[in-house]
């Protein structure tokens, strides 16, 4: 038996999902509810801020404060009607490649968990490896759990929730430079594979 592990972001969809799912949340409230940012998105381009640092920045604006049961319900609607127009028609041909094959498909990724799930789930794949959302009394506080899944945390994070022992051949996909690691346990790699 095989395993595939893909990246979510760039790889399986075209576009960032955390920006796109803060934008259904948000709906028209999005650049005004987002113009405190900039100065952090700048300072990010710099190299001053962490991808993380920005993403719990993006969520303090936007879903800190909401119920998680909420959040949820929004999460599903986005996997149902906003992924799906994001995705990459080649990826998912891949994707179905390995199904066919009854591989071990894993989605490791830096985007949300609550969204990728059940995307995910819907289109059999068997774990998501991903960012969670931090709750307190039911309620999202706007930041993650642990570190960021990117570069060495997806490989650390693979090897926790996966027994690759288990397995005969070992696939990546990837797209960017926070899955080079993830490439590099892989029997087969394939670096930007589906534009």
């Amino acid at each position: 038996m095989d395993l595939a592990l893909f990246d979510f972001d760039g790889t399986i969809t075209h576009r960032e999902s955390i920006k796109e799912f803060v934008k259904f949340v948000l709906g028209k409230d999005f650049f005004l509810r987002m113009l405190p940012i900039v100065p952090s998105l700048f300072m990010y381009g710099l190299g001053l801020y962490g991808n993380k640092q920005i993403k719990e920045n993006v969520l303090a604006l936007s879903v800190a404060g909401m119920e998680i049961s909420e959040l949820e319900v929004l999460a599903k609607k986005f996997s149902e009607s906003v992924i799906p127009q994001i995705i990459r028609p080649t990826a998912i041909e891949r994707l179905r490649w390995h199904k066919e094959k009854k591989d071990v498909v894993a989605i490791v990724s830096a985007g949300l968990g609550i969204y990728i799930r059940p995307w995910a789930q819907s289109n059999g794949i068997d774990k998501v490896i991903a960012m969670e959302l931090e709750i307190r009394n039911g309620r999202c506080t706007g930041r993650l759990i642990g570190k960021n899944c990117y570069g060495q945390e997806k490989v650390e994070r693979i090897k926790r929730e996966i027994d690759l022992d288990k397995y005969d051949k070992i696939y990546a996909y990837g797209d960017s430079r926070g899955d080079k690691e993830m490439l590099a346990l892989a029997d087969e790699a394939y670096y930007k594979p589906f534009r």
